[in-house]
């Protein structure tokens, strides 16, 4: 009985040693930057908000960068191939998304698109 208890407590060790790292290693990465202009023309690839996904995200499996772009405003699409974050301008949409690949490789990009002509 006293070695089922033990191995009890040693797996819940484990459990709050897991979440605990995923908490850290993310609280060690730059935050995610929402300050530059969006690309009204390309795919907004070269934004800061780009570069700091990368540096946020970069080596870290899906759940974990679902979690939290969630946590940060994001809407992620339920196969974790993508995060959205949007805000309306008039007639226009400002987006910043995180595309997360089935290879594990994450890439962001900030844009703005138009209803009909540009404002």
């Amino acid at each position: 009985m006293r070695l089922v208890m033990y191995g009890l407590v040693a797996l819940a060790a484990c459990m709050g040693a897991i979440s605990a790292h995923a908490q850290t290693a993310l609280s060690n990465r730059p935050a995610l930057d929402f300050s530059g202009a969006p690309s009204s023309s390309g795919m907004g690839e070269e934004s800061p908000f780009a570069r700091s996904v990368a540096a946020r995200y970069g080596g870290l499996n899906a759940a974990a960068i679902v979690a939290d772009a969630r946590a940060q405003g994001f809407a992620c699409l339920a196969d974790q191939s993508a995060c959205t974050r949007e805000t309306m301008e008039g007639a226009c949409a400002i987006a910043w998304i995180v595309d997360i690949e089935p290879s594990g490789g994450v890439s962001g990009s900030h844009v703005k698109r138009c209803m009909g002509a540009e404002e």
